[in-house]
């Protein structure tokens, strides 16, 4: 039911109570009626109070019947505030629980935070591992196919081992075989080599006691040495080489001289270019044209600067051998004539037989040994024991044999 309904209720029962009360009340007044004794006047006010009561009466149980919030407020009032109050308690209770928990959500959510940034940094981490891992297990596919390459290089390996070991019992028979000759191996050497001195010593062409271009001797002009003593040991090398060249059986006619200079101002040139020098010099006397025995010889000066032509270790010639060659003696001799040739070219000082060194019998032999032991195909350097310097002889060579693998 609705609000005007209820008012109108309302005034009509109000209406209809006034309306009965005071047609009552007429009826009384007229006819002088009397309520407990009273005097008719008073009895007609009791009416009126009763209407309004009855009126008062109707209204709150019309209203009561009508509006189930109204009965309550009249008959559940001291339930209600009761109930009000403890629920103001709750509800304060309630704000109470509320900031707590509030303030317990603001903690909870700094609490968040916090976790969300170590969960943030983690992932971080997580991805940081997980690029090293991906990276770790490339290396480690990297590395198990370089060990699967090593493990095969070892087979291999284990393969030649064995081999070298067959090998090496095989060429344990051939050393013992070798030593057993070895002692005629060195006398010959050693008479192989004094052959080839000799041969170096001869130089000859023919019937030429002399070849062009044949040095007859040399020496060592110092640094710093006035023009007068240059000329001295100018003077005192053209003697040493007329001594040698007397005694091939050269000679001028009239005289005990065997030498005479191609041009007179060779003499004064060369010692021009060596006085005061500021590094010493090789000179060498070197025959101009081939001479025969019975003739004059020829001779002009051969100057070289003093430097380092080869750094000690350094190859200065090599020579194949191949597989089967019957006379390793000669083929080493070969070389060292090659290394002659090569380093009197240079303008190295040579010796009083023509030649710029040697290399020690011994190591003659070794490399013999050496190369009966190889077997095939090998090369033999000849290498520098020391510094080579033009004007610091003799020359020290090691001759080294490394197998040739093509």
């Amino acid at each position: 039911m609705s609000g005007l309904q209820v008012v109108l209720g309302l005034i009509m029962a109000g209406a209809l109570i006034s309306y009965a009360g005071d047609h009552i009340g007429m009826k009384v007044g007229r006819k002088r009626l009397t309520l407990f004794g009273l005097r008719p006047k008073h009895s007609s006010v009791i009416i009126t109070l009763i209407t309004g009561a009855l009126i008062s009466g109707a209204s709150i149980g019309l209203l009561a019947f009508v509006s189930r919030d109204v009965r309550v407020a009249l008959f559940q009032m001291k339930e209600i505030q009761t109930e009000l109050a403890q629920n103001r308690r709750n509800l304060q209770d309630s704000l109470e629980n509320l900031k707590r928990l509030e303030a317990t959500v603001a903690n909870q959510r700094a609490e968040l935070r916090v976790i969300e940034k170590s969960r943030d940094s983690a992932l971080r981490e997580k991805d940081i591992a997980q690029t090293q891992r991906d990276e770790l297990k490339r290396e480690y596919d990297k590395m198990a196919v370089v060990l699967d390459e090593l493990q095969d290089e070892v087979e291999s390996w284990k393969t030649q081992v064995a081999e070298l070991r067959e090998l090496a019992s095989t060429l344990e028979d051939s050393v013992a075989r070798m030593r057993s000759t070895e002692g005629q191996l060195r006398r010959d050497i050693i008479a192989l080599t004094d052959q080839f001195l000799a041969l170096e010593n001869q130089m000859r062409v023919g019937s030429f006691i002399f070849a062009k271009e044949e040095i007859i001797a040399a020496s060592v002009i110092e640094a710093q040495l006035s023009s007068a003593r240059v000329e001295k040991e100018l003077l005192a090398l053209l003697e040493t080489a007329d001594q040698i060249a007397l005694g091939r059986g050269a000679k001028i006619n009239g005289k005990e001289r065997a030498v005479v200079l191609a041009h007179d101002e060779y003499f004064f040139e060369a010692a021009s270019v060596l006085a005061n020098a500021k590094e010493p010099w090789v000179v060498r006397v070197v025959a101009s044209r081939n001479t025969v025995k019975g003739e004059p010889v020829q001779v002009y000066f051969h100057l070289f600067p003093n430097e380092r032509i080869y750094r000690r270790g350094e190859v200065i010639a090599d020579k194949e051998v191949k597989k089967g060659a019957a006379d390793y003696e000669q083929v080493l001799l070969s070389l060292l004539q090659e290394v002659n040739r090569i380093v009197i070219a240079k303008g190295m000082i040579t010796g009083e037989r023509g030649d710029v060194g040697s290399v020690a019998g011994e190591q003659f032999i070794e490399a013999i040994i050496q190369l009966r032991r190889l077997g095939g195909d090998a090369r033999v350097l000849a290498v520098a024991a020391d510094d080579v310097y033009l004007t610091r002889g003799p020359l020290r060579l090691e001759l080294r044999v490394e197998e040739d693998r093509g």
